[in-house]
């Protein structure tokens, strides 16, 4: 009885420490199991919020990127203000109105949608640039009357008084301070190099 209660006591010990063991063992490997799946949650979580940001950071980029091209785009509006101005001018001269593409809606169209900031500038630009037009409609139509009724004079007079009433230095006015403007945006819009 001797060897068999020694056998049945060595069977237990082999049965609790193999148990011991592997039940450790089994608790390691499902601590490791639990670490795998937090460190691919954390990852995941990780990853998304990496994306996030990198999205944002595209998003500004874009942004800055199309705000600079579009102020481009507005001062180049404003030299084509130049030009309709001249040539309604050159045609008020002959007493015909210009038939062209007035740049103030696109200049309009790009301050509101993507440079509210120089919406103060706009407004004095094109209230001199509409000032200029509507002077140079109503010489056009006196040279128009005057050609009809052959007065040089008449033609003559209608160009002088245009001469006195258009001011010039309003329209370089409002023409610097919107390009100064534009400079201060471009600068805020930018980056630092």
């Amino acid at each position: 009885m001797d060897s068999a209660l020694f056998l049945q006591l060595l069977f237990t010990f082999l049965v609790a420490g193999g148990g011991a063991y592997f039940g450790s063992y089994i608790r390691e490997k499902g601590k490791s199991l639990a670490t795998k799946e937090d460190i691919g949650k954390i990852t995941a979580i990780v990853e998304k919020v990496r994306t996030e940001v990198n999205h944002l950071d595209w998003t500004k980029r874009e942004w800055t990127n199309l705000r600079r091209i579009k102020l481009e785009e507005l001062l180049n509006h404003v030299h084509e203000t130049e030009r309709f101005l001249t040539s309604a001018e050159r045609c008020a001269l002959d007493g015909t109105i210009l038939d062209a593409t007035d740049p103030r809606p696109e200049l309009e169209t790009i301050e509101t949608l993507y440079f509210p900031e120089l919406r103060p500038e706009m407004k004095v630009l094109l209230a001199v640039v509409s000032d200029r037009v509507n002077r140079s409609s109503q010489m056009a139509v006196r040279v128009r009357q005057a050609i009809n009724s052959i007065d040089m004079n008449a033609q003559k007079a209608a160009f002088e008084q245009y001469s006195r009433e258009r001011d010039l230095a309003a329209y370089i006015l409002a023409v610097d301070a919107l390009r100064k403007a534009a400079a201060r945006v471009l600068t805020q819009i930018l980056p630092p190099q």
